[in-house]
Parts: structure tokens; C-alpha cells; sequence
């Protein structure tokens, strides 16, 4: 005898996930350029390499750009929200057909919130003349949390000769999150989380003296 694979099927949630930024991208900006700021008081003298000199005499290098904002691993840029309902159904077999009276079944739900952004360390700067240019890095899934309290399981139901263990139910709630991380990446979640990256770096950008005076251009990763 033999189990079926595990059957997973997810229902519409009641409430739309949704990829939040604004108020949120604020925060990320706010602590990136905190970062940015303790960064500066270890700063040494200027690497060799591409320059800008200022008016007032400041000369800033790729070098430096890029140990500032190194300065912090991982921006959070983007935040995705969602509800899970998804069922476990399974039933012994013998010679490939079902046998009555041991089909067990849950379903779950529950409420789950994922990160995404980018790895600082990646992010890497060129300066050429009066030009700046930002190569990013992919962005990717930074955190996935379930929110442990909003977990619920429905019609439980189990035999005597097939019962419900705690790997279904595991099983169930990772089989869940994999497919709102595939749908949250489907709805433009990474997408979102690049694009934002780039207002934190302006931020940072925005504290070096001169940087006023030279365009800045971003080079977003291929999809």
C-alpha cells in the first residue's frame, strides 16, 4: 500500500495581497542613510580611482561610494501581504486504487507577510566626470514570516488506518508559502523591490558634499 501525493489547492484569498511601498520605502531610506552616517565616522582618505572634485575641494571616489553604502547588508524595499488557504488530501492505496475509509483531509489558513530587496554589498558605483552610475544587484526574497497567531486548521478529517500526522501539516503550510512566493514574484514583487532600491541610494547620495552637481544614473539588473 501506498500514499497519494500530497494535493495542495489554493483557494482566492478574502483579503487582496499586495505589494506595499511608499511609507514603508521611507523607512528602508531612513535607516540605510542612519547607516550611512555612522559609516562616515570611519571613514579613511580616498582610494585611488574615478573622482569627483568639488568646488570646496572634496574629492570623493568610486571606492568611497561603495564602502558607504556597503556599510549595510540588506535593504528591504519591498513588502508583500497576503492570506493562504490551501487543502492536504491523501488516501491509501492498493494496486493503484483508493481504499475506502482512509482518505484524511485538512485545510489551512493563515497569514503570511514577505520581504524583498537587495544586498548593499552588491551594489557597486562608477564615476566618470561630471557622471555617476549605480550598477544594482538582483533583487530577492530577503524574509518570508507566517504570522503564527492567525493559523487555523478546517475540517480535519482522518481514519483509523491513515492518520493525520504533523509532517501533513507542515508540509501543508511550506507547500502554501512556496506559491505566494511564486505569486508574489509573478505580481511584480522583485520588480518593485529594485525600483524602490533605488530612492534609498539617492538618499544616501544626497549627504556627499557636491554630489549636487553630477548626474546620477542607476543600471538595473536583467530580469
Amino acid at each position: 500500500m501506498k500514499n497519494h501525493d500530497m494535493d495542495i489547492k489554493t483557494e482566492k484569498s478574502s483579503r487582496e495581497p499586495k505589494v506595499l511601498f511608499g511609507a514603508f520605502v521611507a523607512v528602508a531610506i531612513l535607516l540605510v542613510i542612519v547607516g550611512f552616517l555612522l559609516g562616515r565616522q570611519g571613514t579613511a582618505a580616498p582610494d585611488d580611482g574615478d573622482v569627483i572634485v568639488t568646488d570646496g575641494g572634496t574629492i570623493i571616489t568610486s571606492a568611497m561610494i561603495d564602502a558607504q553604502l556597503h556599510t549595510s547588508k540588506e535593504l528591504v524595499s519591498a513588502k508583500y501581504m497576503y492570506t493562504a488557504v490551501g487543502m492536504f488530501e491523501n488516501s491509501k492505496e492498493i494496486f493503484g486504487l483508493s481504499v475506502p475509509g482512509t482518505t484524511k483531509k485538512v485545510i489551512v489558513k493563515f497569514d503570511g507577510t514577505i520581504l524583498a530587496g537587495i544586498d548593499l554589498s552588491d551594489v557597486h558605483s562608477n564615476v566618470q566626470g561630471k557622471s555617476v552610475t549605480i550598477t544594482l544587484p538582483q533583487p530577492y526574497i530577503i524574509s518570508h514570516e507566517v504570522d503564527e497567531d492567525s493559523v487555523s486548521y478546517l475540517n480535519e478529517k482522518e481514519s483509523m488506518f491513515n492518520k493525520l500526522e504533523g509532517a501533513d501539516y507542515s508540509g501543508l503550510i511550506q507547500a502554501e508559502k512556496e506559491a505566494m512566493e511564486g505569486k508574489a514574484k509573478e505580481r511584480g514583487l522583485l520588480t518593485e523591490a529594485v525600483a524602490q532600491a533605488e530612492p534609498a541610494i539617492r538618499g544616501i547620495l544626497s549627504l556627499v558634499e557636491g554630489i549636487e552637481d553630477y548626474s546620477v544614473s542607476f543600471v538595473y539588473p536583467r530580469s
